[in-house]
C-alpha cells in the first residue's frame, strides 16, 4: 500500500510520457521524492508493436528510398533491444548510479543525478529523490537568477564528451525534457532508460572524429 511507504503521494502526475508517468511523493522520513510508475499495459503493447514492425521490416528493403540508408530489420532489432531495457526500471536505476560514478571520477561537479531509493526500485516502479530547477529552455529565468547560461552549455558539452571518450558511457536520450538546471547552475539529468556504453574501439573512433572536426580535417 502507498501508505506503508509514503507520508503523501500525489495522485496527479507531474510528468508523463509514453512508457511511464511521474508522481511527487513524500517519504515516511519526510524527504521529498518522485516515483516513476510504468503504465499497466505498456509491455504488452510494445510486444505487439514489435511483432508488427518485425513482420513489415523485411518488405521495406529496397522498396522505399530511406531504406537504402539503413537495414530495416536491423533497426527493428536494435529498437527492440533498447525499448526492452527501458521497460525494466531496475536497469535504469543501475544506469543512474553508473553515470553518477563516472561524473564523480571525472570530477565533473557540474552535474547532478537524482539518487534512487533502493527500497523503491522494481521492474515497474522507480523511486528517487526530488530535484528542483529551471527548464533547460527557460533562459530568461536562469539569467534573472544570475546563472551563467554559457557556462551551463560548456559543462554539458565537456561532461558528455569526457564521459564518452574516457569511460565510454553517456546519457543516450539527452534532450531538453530530460534535464533541467538547478538554482546553483548545475545540470540535473533525468530519465536514464537509454544509457549508451561504447567499446574501446568506438571510443577511439569518436575521439578521432572530434579531433578531425576541431581541425577541419573532414574527409
Amino acid at each position: 500500500p502507498l501508505e506503508a511507504e509514503f507520508a503523501s503521494f500525489e495522485r496527479t502526475p507531474i510528468a508523463a510520457a509514453s512508457i511511464a508517468q511521474v508522481h511527487a511523493a513524500t517519504l515516511r522520513t519526510g524527504e521529498e521524492g518522485v516515483v516513476k510508475v510504468q503504465r499497466p499495459t505498456i509491455r504488452e503493447q510494445v510486444q505487439q508493436d514489435l511483432r508488427v514492425m518485425s513482420w513489415i521490416a523485411p518488405f521495406l528493403i529496397g522498396r522505399i528510398p530511406v531504406a537504402a540508408l539503413a537495414n530495416p530489420p536491423a533497426l527493428v532489432e536494435l529498437f527492440a533491444e533498447t525499448i526492452t531495457e527501458e521497460l525494466d526500471f531496475r536497469l535504469e536505476a543501475e544506469n543512474m548510479l553508473d553515470v553518477a560514478e563516472v561524473f564523480a571520477r571525472l570530477d565533473q561537479r557540474g552535474f547532478v543525478v537524482a539518487r534512487p531509493h533502493p527500497d523503491l526500485v522494481t521492474r515497474r516502479v522507480l523511486g528517487m529523490e526530488r530535484l528542483h530547477g529551471f527548464g533547460f529552455d527557460d533562459l530568461d529565468a536562469m539569467r534573472g537568477a544570475g546563472i551563467d547560461t554559457a557556462a551551463v552549455i560548456r559543462t554539458g558539452m565537456s561532461g558528455f564528451t569526457e564521459g564518452c571518450i574516457v569511460h565510454g558511457i553517456f546519457h543516450g536520450d539527452l534532450h531538453g525534457g530530460n534535464l533541467f538546471v538547478l538554482d546553483d547552475g548545475r545540470i540535473a539529468l533525468l530519465d536514464f532508460g537509454i544509457t549508451a556504453r561504447m567499446t574501446p574501439l568506438e571510443r577511439a573512433a569518436f575521439l578521432r572524429l572530434m579531433l578531425c572536426g576541431a581541425m577541419g580535417d573532414i574527409p
